[in-house]
């Protein structure tokens, strides 16, 4: 392709590391889907975003550019891919039907081909569209159900960026107007967070920007390693899985049963003291409370623990999460809390640390993150970025909030589909080790359910789902 007949859109460093992850998501839905509208409906959606029918091109470690054919398509070139399959069993070989409060996720083999690619390195090496859907139906009689999955690659989007794709593709499968990003010129266009941010760091080194970035010691919650703090982040997550047994499961909390927990400890405020705080957020009390019950059991009080999130602030003026898709990411820096003060601290005071660390947010940490990624892809010897703080802490317990995506309310009605049963995403990496100490905070399903999805050694889960039940059974003895 001409740079007549081409756009290059450049990434940023933010999307670099994430070229190492590919993005899962899944859906089990009332219905059998319309493959034909829904290929169809696809097919206008990329029409009008002609970004999503472009290529990977990596350039060096961790830059990369998105190249956009635009008017006609070369031949051969395919625009997303969708496949499907019939399963020869009912959905209830794998799930039991109302979905219980804790099960095992659905098999990913439901929801992607055998053949999907993991890495960006997989889409560049062939020639692969950046989106690829896969429908399993079950057209058993009574038990009419669809699976369906996507997996794109984390390079393109971050947590809210596909959280905005999503509602774009609900929009275009619904045949309702949504917003259509500029269209790209031929040759290369400009990324207006790497126009800006670049523009920060000239000025910063010209003198005329004040800008003060932090220090290691003052922000730590980055950390660049090396081949030897790589084997120590893997066999930490490998000795979590052989003698902690580590896992998966899938927890959905009634609304009412969230809902208490959030007013109960909104209510605190009374007796703390602290009632000229604002009331705080369901994901700050879903977050103290997932981690202090993960950890109410644990017998190492001294154990150092760090607490690991992303603010997702676009940093640069006008851009927000609705207007610019790609990956963007600050570390919060939390406190690193021993099992024991964890333990004795009290919900509300734990959830209001975690608000005021969210609270935090400067342009000189993104800048400052964004130099740190610019320092990993220098020399030869690997160096890779570690969102957690490998100097103060023991261990890391991440934490993240899917919750603005809204994944279980997508709706498919659109092209065929009904109710959403359960939702559900997750990374996909090349190396066969399952990251432990993770919970995803899906967001409510159609039914209200809070989804959760844990990944969590057995004594650890067990502490949480126990947690849990004691919750439902506190909102139903108070009606």
């Amino acid at each position: 392709m001409s740079d007549s007949t081409t756009a290059i859109y450049p990434l940023t460093l933010f999307d670099g590391p994430n070229g190492e992850a590919g993005l899962f998501i899944g859906w089990l839905v009332e219905g059998i889907i319309d493959i034909q509208r829904m290929e169809a409906r696809m097919r206008n959606l990329i029409v009008k975003w002609p970004l999503l029918a472009g290529r990977i091109e990596q350039i060096s470690k961790w830059e990369s550019n998105i190249i956009v054919p635009l008017g006609e398509y070369p031949e051969g070139h395919s625009t997303f891919r969708l496949t499907s399959t019939a399963s020869e069993s009912p959905i209830t070989t794998y799930t039991s039907l109302p979905v219980p409060t804790v099960s095992t996720p659905l098999p990913r083999t439901l929801f992607m081909q055998p053949d999907h690619p993991i890495i960006a390195r997989d889409w560049v090496a062939r020639d692969l569209p950046l989106l690829h859907w896969h429908l399993t139906f079950f057209e058993h009689p009574g038990q009419e159900y669809t699976c369906i999955g996507l997996v794109l690659p984390h390079l393109l989007v971050d947590g809210p960026g596909c959280g905005v794709l999503l509602r774009r593709i609900e929009s275009e499968m619904l045949n309702q107007a949504w917003e259509v990003p500029p269209p790209l010129h031929a040759g290369k266009n400009e990324n207006p967070l790497r126009q800006y941010i670049e523009g920060v760091q000239n000025d910063i080194g010209s003198g005329k920007s004040t800008l003060r970035l932090p220090s290691p010691i003052e922000y730590p919650t980055i950390t660049l390693g090396g081949i030897s703090f790589l084997f120590k982040y893997l066999f930490w997550h490998v000795w979590q899985r052989l003698r902690h047994r580590s896992f998966s499961q899938l927890i959905r909390i009634p609304h009412k049963v969230v809902q208490k927990l959030v007013d109960d400890t909104n209510k605190v405020a009374d007796v703390t003291g602290d009632a000229g705080e604002a009331t705080l957020s369901m994901v700050d009390i879903m977050t103290a409370w997932i981690y202090k019950t993960v950890y109410s059991r644990e017998a190492s009080l001294g154990c150092r623990t760090n607490l690991v999130n992303m603010d997702y602030s676009r940093v640069a003026p006008g851009l927000t999460k609705e207007n610019y898709i790609h990956n963007c990411f600050t570390p919060v820096q939390y406190p690193v809390l021993t099992v024991a003060e964890l333990k004795a601290t009290a919900l509300r005071a734990l959830a209001l640390q975690i608000a005021h660390a969210k609270a935090q947010y400067s342009l000189a940490r993104s800048i400052y993150t964004y130099e740190l990624l610019h320092a990993a892809t220098q020399g030869t010897l690997f160096r890779g970025m570690f969102p957690r703080d490998g100097v103060n802490a023991d261990e890391a317990m991440t934490i993240s909030n899917m919750t603005a995506a809204n994944l279980g309310k997508l709706d498919w009605s659109g092209v065929g589909g009904r109710r959403t049963v359960s939702a559900g995403q997750g990374v996909l990496v090349h190396i066969p080790v399952l990251m432990a100490n993770v919970v995803v905070i899906g967001g409510e399903g159609e039914d209200g359910c809070l989804s959760l999805h844990a990944t969590l050694g057995a004594r650890r889960m067990k502490a949480l789902t126990d947690g849990l039940l004691r919750l439902v059974k506190d909102a139903e003895m108070t009606g």
